[in-house]
């Protein structure tokens, strides 16, 4: 059932008796369990209510009282694109906005769902909300792939971690090659003398650990395959790059999924949080930094990819050694060397052809 919260003391009759012939904008606060909803009118007048979390009853709403709701805001978060993608089917724009990017007071005030649906319908009234991009169903479950990849990562760095902390926590030194968890250190681990309940938990964590890096092989063999003949042309152009392989080339693209929507190589290093951002005030000389946002997943691996395209081409080592001459610090010099390698990979993307070296180099 669908709880109103009158604003201006006027019910939902006498609101649309007013402002009927207007058109509206919608802001929606989403949580798990439940929508906060704000219908503004083009002279300002507020109506707000909250309901279930489906956007199903907001359409029906609309759709009753024949409302010319023009624009549709809500912020990205858990809940996914499953509302936008509803209201697109029903004709209507929906705008998703990114969280970091709505505008803010200076002092901090009440915060309500209300309030927020009725801030996100303010702003979007006046333009003042900049949308990101909704993926397709299709571009959405590979990139959810991609994902999947991420945590299996960082869950077998947390099961080494554990076998680690158990050798320390029972007093036994770490066998040799344990640093780069060699073969032979496994084996080790499997076989060495220790007290039988100390050998379960052992059993167990290299058991998790085994099956994480088996897990992680059939995801990177699903995120290598493509549906279709462009699609492997252009992932099979990604890796002419020296340093890019299979994996790297394919979570590029997955993670871009639109690489048109990028007019110019300064908004994909914004897009991946690699552009630095100049803080300069008065007669003050101003720094350049870098603003940790923007897509964690393929940063880090762009990052990773930069070491070793550093490692194997002249020119990128060549680069790399430039920047590091100039501010002395490695992470800024390899921060550069990953968003000039990200700026190549996009314009591969967008032009579909090999990597040419002369071409890229600067």
């Amino acid at each position: 059932m669908v709880r109103q919260t009158l604003t201006h003391s006027r019910s939902f009759v006498e609101f649309l008796a007013i402002n009927k012939q207007q058109s509206f904008t919608l802001g929606i606060d989403v949580h798990k369990n439940s929508y906060a909803v704000a219908l503004r009118s083009e002279n300002g007048s507020v109506w707000t209510c909250s309901g279930p979390a489906n956007a199903s009853w907001i359409l029906q709403m609309i759709q009753r009282e024949s409302l010319r709701v023009h624009t549709v805001v809500y912020e990205a978060g858990p809940t996914g694109f499953s509302t936008a993608r509803a209201f697109h089917d029903a004709g209507i724009q929906c705008v998703v906005v990114a969280p970091a990017q709505i505008l803010r007071p200076a002092t901090l005030g009440a915060k309500t769902d209300r309030l927020d649906c009725q801030r996100l319908a303010e702003l979007a009234s006046h333009g003042m909300v900049h949308p990101i991009a909704i993926p397709t169903p299709d571009e959405e479950s590979k990139r959810d792939l991609v994902r999947r990849r991420h945590d299996l990562v960082k869950s077998i760095r947390n099961a080494k971690l554990r076998i680690r902390s158990r050798l320390l926590f029972w007093g036994i030194e770490e066998p040799r090659g344990l640093e780069n968890w060699s073969g032979q250190a496994i084996r080790y681990l499997r076989s060495m003398p220790i007290m039988p309940a100390y050998r379960k938990t052992m059993d167990s964590l290299l058991r998790e650990l085994a099956f994480l890096k088996n897990e992680i092989k059939s995801v990177e063999k699903e995120i290598t395959q493509c549906d279709t003949p462009k699609e492997k042309e252009i992932i099979g152009n990604l890796q002419t790059v020296p340093g890019v392989g299979p994996v790297v080339s394919a979570t590029f693209y997955r993670e871009i999924f639109r690489p048109e929507r990028f007019p110019r190589s300064e908004e994909i290093g914004r897009y991946l949080g690699l552009a630095p951002v100049p803080r300069q005030s008065g007669e003050s000389k101003g720094r350049a930094r870098r603003i940790p946002s923007g897509q964690r997943i393929l940063r880090g691996i762009l990052v990773q990819a930069a070491w070793r395209w550093r490692s194997i081409d002249a020119g990128a080592a060549q680069y790399y050694s430039r920047i590091m001459s100039r501010c002395g610090l490695a992470q800024k010099a390899i921060v550069a060397l990953s968003r000039k390698l990200a700026i190549i990979l996009w314009r591969i993307c967008i032009e579909n052809r090999p990597y040419r070296p002369a071409c890229s180099a600067g």
